[in-house]
């Protein structure tokens, strides 16, 4: 009888282990999304909440909650703004890097009062991207699943979008609603996707949004200046001349996409029947590689 032993154990395994396959790949399963939905039609329809955990006007962490008992694949947005809830008043996006009030300690406003954000309170509006993903030269974007009832939390980076108003700070709540709302040019999303996926610096990405969304001159860009350290007395300028001309070259690219595209969006217009609509989604797809 001995010698049939080691069979029945060796069978016994087998199905044990079987069995405990069939089980992980049946709560593997369990955890594919059901559902796909995009990023802010899934915050209109109350199927995820995404907040903004401000460190500074540098960045901090998107958190992004599943209010929902099943898992869910999101697509991401390419550029977001992050507003501060509305009874503290404040507004800014995530993405890129930046400076926040005068610009992380002061320099020129001349001209920043003309900021196209929606913020009506002294605090900084800010913009940006998600990094990872893929789509065309911008990057970023993509997918990513949350699991049922699970809140996640995703590293980013910020460019402030108002420049003169005060920096974001880790005090505030902020929501994340589409980039337009707060900066409507297409350039200024398209700056924020970059900086926010890394390919362009955050210093430069600052100064390429603030010349395109603030109005500010290249002149008042490379004349900002800024304490280090406040008990110093000496002011440094707060962009390189790497990073100022790396601003203008992606200046010069988006601005030279967006209106490539509006040329093509025109024209396929007028051939395309009348009972198709445009995407007015607003999001952008691509964008030439810096």
């Amino acid at each position: 009888m001995k010698k049939y032993i080691p069979q029945v154990l060796l069978a016994f395994f087998a199905c044990f282990f079987l069995a405990s396959g069939e089980s992980r790949g049946a709560e593997k399963k369990q955890e594919i999304p059901t559902k796909t939905v995009e990023f802010f039609d899934a915050i209109d329809q109350g199927l995820i909440e995404a907040s903004l955990e401000a460190q500074d006007s540098f960045g901090g962490k998107i958190v992004i909650k599943n209010k929902t008992n099943q898992p869910l694949q999101v697509h991401k947005p390419y550029a977001y703004a992050a507003v501060p809830v509305v009874a503290q008043g404040l507004s800014f996006g995530g993405g890129g890097g930046g400076g926040g009030g005068g610009g992380g300690g002061g320099g020129s406003r001349s001209r920043s009062s003309r900021s196209s954000g929606s913020s009506s309170s002294g605090n900084q509006s800010s913009g940006g991207g998600f990094g990872g993903g893929g789509g065309g030269g911008m990057g970023g974007g993509g997918m990513f699943n949350i699991p049922a009832e699970r809140t996640i939390r995703e590293k980013v980076k910020t460019v402030c979008l108002e420049h003169g108003k005060e920096d974001p700070n880790s005090r505030v709540k902020y929501e994340i609603k589409p980039i337009e709302s707060v900066a409507p040019k297409s350039e200024v999303a398209m700056i924020c996707a970059l900086v926010g996926t890394g390919k362009i610096d955050q210093k430069a990405g600052q100064a390429a949004v603030w010349y395109v969304g603030n109005d500010m001159t290249w002149e008042e860009l490379s004349e900002k200046t800024f304490k280090p350290r406040v008990e110093l007395p000496q002011l440094v300028s707060y962009f390189t001349p790497e990073q100022m001309r790396i601003a203008q070259k992606a200046v010069a690219e988006a601005e030279a996409y967006v209106k490539a595209t509006e040329d093509s969006e025109s024209t396929d217009t007028t051939t395309t029947p009348e009972t198709e609509s445009p995407d007015t989604s607003g999001s952008v797809s691509e964008t030439p590689p810096l």
